[in-house]
């Protein structure tokens, strides 16, 4: 005939077993919280009626410190269309190109010098340098 037995635990081993739970979870929380933060994009979007580089935009995309992104527009659904300028100041590189429903499209120029070309999937299908434009604009 089997015996139940009841396995009891020692008070101090139920409260080291919880503490070690408590310190993992606690281990877990410090990692991702930080990882979290890295995440979080500091740029505001702001409603505008701009006309920049010969181009009309109505949004603008402000880092926390004023300095300006990008220029371009959305539609009702919120998703990047039409004509998009970003800007990028420490290298003084500026990307202009057109966006369907978030996927660049069309021919996208670098700096008035260097083009991509993409298909309507968002894909490189060439690339090339030439001129464009009036490349007396300073960035």
């Amino acid at each position: 005939m089997s015996k139940k037995v009841d396995i009891v635990y020692p008070k101090n081993e139920i409260i080291c077993k919880s503490l070690l739970g408590f310190s993992h979870m606690m281990i877990i929380l410090l990692f991702l919280i930080p990882l979290y933060a890295l995440a979080q994009t500091d740029t505001l979007e702001v409603a505008c009626d701009t006309t920049a580089f010969g181009t009309q935009y109505e949004l603008k995309q402000i880092t926390s410190n004023g300095t300006i992104v990008a220029l371009g527009h959305r539609d009702v659904k919120g998703r990047k269309t039409g004509r998009w300028c970003h800007l990028r100041h420490e290298d003084a590189l500026r990307m202009e190109g057109e966006y369907r429903k978030d996927i660049r499209v069309g021919v996208w120029w670098m700096n008035n010098r260097e083009f991509f070309e993409y298909d309507r999937k968002g894909k490189i299908v060439a690339k090339g340098s030439g001129m464009r434009g009036n490349n007396s604009i300073p960035f």
